[in-house]
């Protein structure tokens, strides 16, 4: 497991490939489902960082499945969360909605605040490719609000970089400005 993350973090997705699956095998030889789970989940990840996103979800599911079969609620909202982004990167926006808002659900219920924050950052993602900026404007402040109690430096840039992207939308571009300044400082910093 970890020598696939690191690889994948090196962007050397065909060796992360490899240890992912490495781990599948031997996860499966010792009836580690846990184990199994997670392995699946960062298969899905590097799949989803190479633009292989149906192999992607594919992993991802799987993962969801044996974490509801184990009971994990917060690597069911995690697994889950996975899915919608797979499926906002393919267009799928009805069925993103759905699924990140179960992933929200099942935040909720383990209080993992920064898990919840993203979805409402996701959220307000999707709904600004759908074009409704007002509930991309609702989703991606609460997403902030969450983010600067939590002080999540990475996960404010990037909610305000989307706001900033919303206003662009709806041609306001001095908001717009103010937000991508606000975002480039963080980065920044």
């Amino acid at each position: 497991g970890r020598c696939g993350a690191f690889a994948q973090l090196t962007g050397q997705y065909d060796s992360a490939l490899y240890y992912h699956h490495q781990s599948v095998l031997l996860y499966k030889k010792y009836n580690d489902r846990i184990g199994l789970a997670l392995a699946n989940n960062y298969l899905g990840i590097t799949y989803k960082e190479m633009g292989s996103l149906d192999i992607a979800y594919r992993h991802f599911q799987k993962s969801n499945d044996l974490y509801k079969e184990l009971g994990i609620l917060n690597r069911i909202a995690s697994s889950s969360f996975n899915m919608g982004n797979v499926l906002l990167l393919k267009g799928r926006y009805h069925e993103a909605l759905q699924i990140y808002l179960e992933a929200k659900k099942n935040y909720e219920k383990v209080d993992d605040n920064r898990g919840i924050a993203q979805c409402y950052g996701s959220m307000g993602d999707l709904y600004l490719q759908m074009k409704n900026y007002t509930a991309a404007k609702e989703n991606l402040n609460e997403a902030l609000r969450l983010g600067k109690q939590l002080q999540l430096k990475r996960d404010i840039a990037l909610d305000l970089q989307s706001l900033a992207k919303v206003f662009e939308a709806e041609n306001n571009f001095d908001s717009a400005l103010v937000y991508y300044n606000e975002a480039l400082q963080l980065w920044i910093k």
